[in-house]
């Protein structure tokens, strides 16, 4: 693809993804939205424990939620951009190989949901968690606190 041609790609990618819906995350009985703003709300977890939430697109295209270790936002999410031109990306489930991948979901269609259940970090701490799908990682993002 020439540079043009995706730069275009990618512009149009970007503004169609600022016109997406919410994303709805039900944890523990806590439902939080989260649209594409860096406003958010942080889920709640205990060290070790099972956790399960429950992950509904409401959105018209596909998502998914990768929980990923402390510190590793920005590569993974780098990391995510640089998949666009990845022929394999999609058999990679769009999840960069260095990934520390706590939990996460599949690829979550338009208008799907998703149960995910998956034990916690034994250790506390603020646990990122972002959609890899290339370019959404910056505004589709939030984080699972692991308390003691």
């Amino acid at each position: 693809m020439c540079p043009k041609a995706l730069l275009a790609f990618l512009f149009m990618l970007f503004a169609w993804n600022l016109r997406a819906g919410p994303i709805r995350i039900l944890f523990l009985g806590h439902e939080s939205e989260h649209h594409n703003s860096n406003e958010y709300y942080p889920l709640l977890g205990k060290a070790g424990q099972w956790i399960g939430l429950s992950f509904d697109n409401t959105d018209h295209m596909p998502h998914k939620l990768v929980i990923i270790a402390p510190g590793t936002y920005q590569s993974v999410g780098k990391a995510t951009d640089l998949m666009l031109s990845d022929p394999s990306a999609a058999s990679k489930n769009y999840v960069p190989d260095h990934a520390k991948v706590i939990a996460q979901t599949p690829m979550v269609l338009p208008k799907s949901k998703f149960e995910l259940v998956f034990q916690g970090p034994e250790q506390p701490g603020r646990y990122p968690f972002l959609c890899t799908f290339p370019l959404h990682w910056r505004l589709m993002k939030g984080e699972l606190i692991i308390l003691p």
